[in-house]
């Protein structure tokens, strides 16, 4: 039997989200303001994940999960059993969002997960689907890559 949840149950943490500095936590604290609906923690909480991974928009940082989302799914569905995008994580740990996908569109060859994730979810589900529809904030370099892999998909 599916329990209804009590939406007004929702608990925020014991310290103040600025006191975190691990995405992992505040990606949970996320997904549970969604799930309770906390509309204003929920934006507390990605403000707070924005300046963890070096001032983003909470605009491109939602497109940046649902593109994560998106490509977990597809290597999910790909190796029969749940995966995550470790090695992509951890990038976005080191170096940024922006930088993480300026290095992933501006590769030389074809990246698999970029012919994967249009196989599975079509050309938006990308991260140069995802540099296009932010040029403002990327180089031009993104920019020319992102649309050159698009284009090249397209036949």
């Amino acid at each position: 039997m599916v329990r209804d949840m009590d939406k007004s149950k929702f608990n925020p943490p014991k310290k103040s989200l600025s006191d975190y500095t691990d995405d992992k936590i505040i990606q949970t604290i996320i997904q549970n303001a969604k799930k309770y609906e906390n509309q204003e923690y929920l934006k507390s909480a990605e403000t707070r994940l924005c300046e963890i991974y070096g001032d983003i928009s909470i605009d491109l940082l939602r497109e940046f999960q649902k593109a994560m989302s998106d490509y977990e799914a597809y290597l999910t569905d790909k190796n029969g059993k749940m995966t995550r995008a470790t090695r992509t994580w951890t990038t976005v740990r080191k170096h940024g969002v922006k930088k993480a996908i300026t290095n992933l569109v501006t590769r030389k060859t074809d990246a698999f997960g970029f012919t994967g994730l249009v196989e599975y979810g079509g050309v938006d589900s990308t991260f140069e689907a995802l540099v296009l529809r932010f040029k403002n904030d990327f180089s031009s370099e993104a920019i020319e890559a992102s649309a050159k892999r698009i284009e090249s998909a397209k036949y």
